[in-house]
């Protein structure tokens, strides 16, 4: 097969993947070459001459706790041994899909059934089903805080969170946010600041989509409707409560030229 055919079916097998973990390869370098370089084998459980198929470099998600600038990950499939491995040009497509979804996990710090616990690979029809976070620091909080009813898990960085329950705009699947917990009166502030990263978080394109949410503060559970603040006097006054309540906040936004969107979830009518 001509690389250029081969690197059309690597392309194929990523946007086959939801967009809502699609989004987190944006700094991953996907790349082709016919086999592994003895020289990539370094630091990895690997002896030189396995046959391997394809092989991840990098800083996995689960060890990030926030953006930095780090040099784009890497993964690599290798096309001779691919093919080497294939029985014909059908089984071809699908063991570059495999290793594809193989690699990927690694980046994720998820293995491959969890991969298909998530149902992100298999297509399956995920609409109204929770699809927790790849980042597993997030999912394990989440699921500490709402199993223990909201007695355990709910400070991060010893500041008190929120689990904010919002639908994926693509796939309809639920998904589950801590965020810090800002309180103006009855209602709750969310700042997107996703750490200072120059992108918004993806819960911030979720709400903008649907933006009937549910907010769990410890063990009360509130259904709300949220609004971005565009008022700059009304923005600075809630920007001034979440600084307040988490100072890092100041710093993430002098770390990005993003300006940081403030929304305002309100209880439903």
């Amino acid at each position: 097969m001509e690389k250029s055919d081969f690197e059309r079916f690597v392309l194929d097998a990523v946007a086959r993947i939801p967009e809502e973990l699609r989004v987190y390869l944006d700094n991953v370098d996907i790349l082709v070459e016919d086999l592994v370089d003895p020289d990539q084998l370094a630091g990895h459980l690997i002896e030189e001459g396995d046959y391997l198929l394809g092989l991840y470099e990098g800083v996995p998600l689960t060890e990030r706790h926030e953006y930095s600038m780090l040099l784009p990950d890497k993964i690599t499939l290798f096309q001779k041994a691919i093919e080497e491995v294939s029985s014909d040009n059908d089984d071809l497509i699908d063991q570059i899909r495999q290793t594809v979804i193989h690699e990927i996990a690694h980046h994720f710090g998820i293995s491959d059934d969890r991969l298909e616990e998530l149902d992100a690979i298999k297509g399956n029809d995920i609409m109204d089903k929770y699809l927790p976070s790849p980042a597993q620091w997030v999912a394990d909080q989440v699921e500490l805080y709402e199993g223990s009813n909201g007695t355990e898990g709910t400070t991060l960085r010893g500041f008190p969170v929120i689990i904010v329950t919002n639908r994926g705009r693509k796939t309809g699947a639920i998904r589950k946010t801590p965020l810090m917990r800002v309180v103006d009166g009855d209602s709750y502030v969310l700042i997107a600041s996703l750490g200072g990263s120059p992108n918004h978080p993806l819960w911030y394109h979720n709400i903008k989509s649907d933006p009937n949410i549910q907010i769990r503060d410890q063990s009360e559970i509130f259904e709300m409707k949220v609004r971005e603040i565009d008022d700059p006097t009304e923005k600075q006054r809630l920007w001034n409560l979440a600084v307040d309540a988490y100072p890092l906040y100041k710093e993430y936004q002098e770390r990005t030229d993003r300006v940081i969107p403030v929304l305002l979830a309100e209880l439903s009518g």
